[in-house]
This record gives structure tokens, sequence and C-alpha cells, in this order.
């Protein structure tokens, strides 16, 4: 049987489910598959910032086959795709971050022949709300070619925080700058910066210190590297995470880093290579929040974890007083990283899993 199925996902550099089917969708590739994709969400795609490689293979003419992959939340035009109708194998590469999914999810991804999702506390999430079908733990990764191992000048002492929108509560940036003004806000004289990397939401309102700095807007790896390597802290107190790429991509780099002990975050969180940040407790989510899309107002997603926050600043200033340690811990990260949780290693998974489902040794 020739290696070859269709591949449903976002392509787009700057976004999570992107940012990863675009490696998904270059290192399959290279191993041989023979790739359909289907870009969804192709409106938010900026060209600049994709490879050559990925966008080629985005321009192939369609053509049905035996296998279709989603690499995208179960949307409602989910199943088979062309002419396959009831003869596709239907995978659905899936997560979410909180401790109930949409009401709509669970008949969708039973629909499918198995479901696939980065860790272990996501299986039990989807088997708690319904889900039926099997269920295969496949864990995402880091491009390789950001796993290096960065030296690092305390000089000034820079605290990083970066998600994809500023104005995301989930991840609950105002959380991080509270804690950092609260340790260093009245000590203007001591080098210690925040460093905030945004590409959406709001980049005014915060408290006015000439030692936080804003990068906003669109970057390429080269940029998203120098910032992360000059860090020397990687601060992530995420109310909930389907997998959590930026830690990952910040333990990459040796960055000691903090991040919630909950969620995705777990299935490569251990305090032997960053530093876990205690739950204070489990909030119930206001419907009607405006972190999540409108097909979701007014449905009820469940919980999401209230991090510690005098946790997280023993934790900042540990960091502070204790670099050697963290530096430790940031090369112990480095070294796991590298040997776990590179998309090589996720996509000679993917590979494995598709030629079961193929019936292929």
């Amino acid at each position: 049987m020739k290696k070859e199925f269709n591949f449903v996902a976002p392509y787009i550099a700057a976004d999570g489910y992107g940012q990863a089917g675009c490696q998904m969708l270059l290192g399959l590739d290279r191993l041989g598959w023979d790739i359909y994709p289907i870009h969804v969400w192709a409106q938010y795609t900026n060209e600049d910032y994709l490879p050559a490689r990925a966008l080629e293979l985005c321009e192939k003419p369609f053509q049905s086959k035996d296998i279709c992959l989603y690499f995208c939340p179960p949307m409602q035009d989910i199943g088979p795709q062309g002419r396959n109708w009831g003869k596709q194998i239907l995978i659905n590469y899936t997560m979410f971050e909180t401790t109930k999914i949409p009401e709509t999810w669970p008949g969708r991804m039973n629909n499918m022949n198995v479901i696939w999702t980065p860790s272990k506390w996501g299986k039990e999430i989807f088997e708690n709300c319904g889900v039926t079908v099997p269920i295969e733990v496949v864990p995402l990764g880091v491009e390789d070619e950001r796993v290096q191992f960065v030296k690092r000048d305390r000089k000034p002492f820079v605290y990083l925080w970066m998600a994809n929108n500023s104005g995301d509560n989930r991840k609950n940036l105002g959380m991080v700058i509270s804690a950092w003004m609260s340790l260093f806000g009245s000590m203007p004289d001591l080098p210690v910066e925040l460093w905030i990397k945004t590409r959406l939401g709001p980049t005014k309102g915060w408290p006015k210190d000439d030692r936080i700095a804003i990068f906003a807007g669109e970057c390429d790896n080269r940029m998203m590297q120098n910032i992360m390597n000059k860090s020397n802290c990687f601060v992530f107190p995420s109310r909930g995470e389907g997998w959590g790429s930026p830690p990952l991509e910040a333990m990459a780099t040796g960055c000691p880093t903090i991040l919630t002990d909950w969620s995705g975050m777990t299935e490569y969180m251990s305090p032997d290579i960053c530093y876990p940040l205690k739950v204070k407790s489990l909030t119930h989510i206001p419907r009607n929040t405006g972190d999540y899309p409108k097909e979701f107002f007014g449905a009820d997603v469940g919980s999401w974890a209230e991090p510690d926050f005098e946790h997280l600043k023993e934790l900042m200033l540990h960091v502070y007083e204790n670099y050697d340690e963290a530096l430790y811990k940031g090369r112990q990260a480095y070294k796991t990283i590298l040997a776990k949780y590179t998309y090589s290693r996720a996509c000679e998974k993917i590979d494995t899993l598709l030629k079961q489902v193929m019936g292929v040794e």
C-alpha cells in the first residue's frame, strides 16, 4: 500500500495548531508520506512565515485518500473527505485545556475511528466527557533546529512571558505582571526586566516601568529565538493547556522555566527539569467568556486552574537568587527535550501509528 493520506490542519506559522501542523506536514513528508493537505483557517495564513516546502505541499491538487488525519478541533464539518463516505479511516488529533470539552465535541469525536491527543491528562478528560472510541497519546514537540542549549548572561536578569494573545485570560499574563511588580517594582535601579512577547491583544494599560518591554506582532523564528536566548527565566502560569508549546520551547534552550502543574503540560513536566507551580484551586469558567470561540458561548466548558500567586512569587525569587541551580535544571530540560520531545520524535510515532492503521509494519 502507498504511504498516503489526507491531512486537514491549519498551516499558520504563529498559531499553536498551525505551527505544529506545519512541522508534522514537513516531518511526515521527509519520512516518505504522500500527503494531500486541506488547509483550514486559511484566511489567517501569513505566507511570509511559512516554510517554502509547506506552501508547496499545500498547493497540491486535492485527491481523496483512504486515511484522513484531522489536526484541529472537531469542527462541525469533520468527516470523510471527497467521495470516500463510509470508507475513509478518520483520525482526529486534538486537545482541550479545561475539565470539560464543549458539548458538541463527543458526538463528533465518536464518529472518528480513533482520537489522538498529546497528553495522558487530555485522554482522561476526553474519556470522562463521553468519548468512547480508542484514544492514543501522541506527544507533540519542538522544532528540531530550535533545540539548542544557550549560555545565559544574567545582566540584566530577564523574565519572559510569551503567548499568542496578551488578552487571553487563560494564559494569565496579569498574574505575571503582578508578581514581577510585587517583587521588583519598588526597586527601579535593580537590573531585572520583564519581557512580554505577544502577537495579538492589548499592549497598553500595564504598569509604567521602563524595565517592562513589549514585543508585539509577527516575527520570524530568528527573532523569536533571539528573544528566548536572552531570557533568564520563562514564566507561564497558564490556567490550562492542551499541550503548552511556549514553555517546552523555552526548556529546549536550557531556559529555567516556571509553569503550572496542571493540564496537558504535566506530560513533560518534572521538578528535575523545571519549576512546577502549585494550583490553588480549580475555578469554574464563566460562560460567554471572551477566551473561547463564539461556538462555545453560553456553553459549560468546566473549570480551569487558578495558580497560587504567592507560590509564583516564591519561585520567581528563588530562580533569581539560586540561578546556578536554575541553570542546572535548564540543562537537564534541554537534554530531555532533545531526547524525547522534538518534532522528529513526534513524526516517528505518527509514522508508526499510520502504518498500523494501514496494516503495514
